[in-house]
């Protein structure tokens, strides 16, 4: 599998929403907050009482990879903004539920969005 720079994020993705990406329906990616996206996609600090903060790591672009597949299809795009906001039902947010993730400066449990252009 092909080593992407610092400055890229990867995802797969199941076909649904990497063909609604493709054909340009679908402009955000969601994304759960847990241990695992916390460590792959911030620079992490502890404070005394436990509270964790961290900055965004300097993500310029992201690759889709439609499943696992050693050949699988991928895609990439410049990433617009990660931002805290209400997802698109219609690409797998649920209604009415605002999706937290990065300020600027401190990382949020929950769940993120990732804006990415064509």
């Amino acid at each position: 599998m092909k080593k992407f720079n610092d400055d890229t994020l990867f995802l797969v993705l199941k076909s649904k929403w990497f063909n609604l990406i493709e054909c340009g329906d679908k402009k955000e990616e969601y994304r759960e907050l847990n241990k695992y996206w916390l460590n792959h996609l911030c620079q992490l600090e502890y404070d005394n009482y436990d509270n964790v903060y961290g900055k965004i790591k300097d993500y310029k672009y992201v690759v889709f990879q439609l499943g696992y597949k050693k050949d699988a299809k991928r895609m990439m795009f410049d990433i617009h903004d990660i931002t805290i906001d209400y997802g698109n039902p219609d690409w797998g947010a649920e209604d009415n539920k605002k999706y937290y993730g990065f300020s600027d400066e401190i990382c949020v449990k929950g769940k993120f969005v990732i804006i990415f252009r064509a």
